[in-house]
């Protein structure tokens, strides 16, 4: 999310974030524009991504102008998003060290990937558990 926020405000007149108070210092220090959930106007946007998942899909949802896409990292409705004229993608990626550097070294000012934790690989379900529930800003690594 930070390093697509960060791209896109580079190319794009605008970059609208949905983030949680205590992330938008630094959303805003990447060039996007803060806003709540509820301020994100209905038809409004004609790309969505959504990097975090969760329950902000439904804003997603809601926001998508007639002909939009929207990109996501969880599962997406594609009736639903048909119903809003749009069209929504489910995109997942797999990690790639040498893609990053290659990506951190063409745009120097591209934030750094943060480490939000490091835990040992026993502690696996509390990895998961703050994946899905803890908005942890940054990877979460298991070491063995």
């Amino acid at each position: 999310g930070s390093i697509a926020t960060k791209l896109l405000s580079q190319i794009a007149e605008s970059v609208d974030a949905i983030c949680s108070p205590s992330n938008a210092g630094h959303v805003s220090a990447l060039g996007g524009n803060v806003i709540a959930p509820q301020e994100a106007a209905e038809g409004q946007y004609d790309f969505v991504l959504d990097a975090a998942g969760g329950p902000t899909i439904e804003t997603a949802y809601r926001s998508l102008a007639e002909g939009a896409t929207l990109v996501s990292i969880q599962p997406v409705d594609e009736e639903r998003a048909k119903a809003a004229s749009a069209q929504a993608i489910r995109y997942s990626a797999q990690p790639d060290g040498n893609q990053l550097a290659d990506l951190l070294a063409e745009h120097k000012d591209l934030p750094a990937p943060r480490v939000a934790a490091t835990l040992p690989l026993a502690e696996v379900n509390t990895a998961l558990h703050l994946s899905r529930y803890g908005r942890v800003r940054g990877k979460i690594f298991l070491k063995p």
